[in-house]
């Protein structure tokens, strides 16, 4: 994923995660790219995460290394669904 995942985009962000589920029981998604992320890009992502668990599958997402996203994971403690050293990345939670 990249560019912003703000309330401008979060409609196209959910829709987008929704056809991933639909396509997978086992979804990672990078957020390397990400140029902005405010409060409801951020609890979109969770909301997303929380409907994936719902439906029995796994979303994660990996190398969230912007500033504010940190963060916002920081100040949630969702350090399980948002993990932050790329080396994480090719690890199975």
């Amino acid at each position: 994923m990249d560019g912003p995942v703000t309330a401008d985009n979060v409609p196209m962000v959910c829709h987008w995660l929704r056809d991933q589920m639909d396509q997978a029981d086992f979804i990672t998604v990078c957020l390397k790219k990400i140029e902005k992320i405010d409060l409801t890009g951020f609890n979109a992502l969770i909301h997303m995460h929380m409907n994936a668990r719902r439906l029995n599958k796994e979303l994660r997402y990996i190398n969230c290394q912007h500033q504010r996203l940190v963060h916002l994971i920081d100040l949630t403690h969702f350090h399980d669904v948002f993990i932050t050293q790329e080396k994480h990345a090719t690890e199975k939670v």
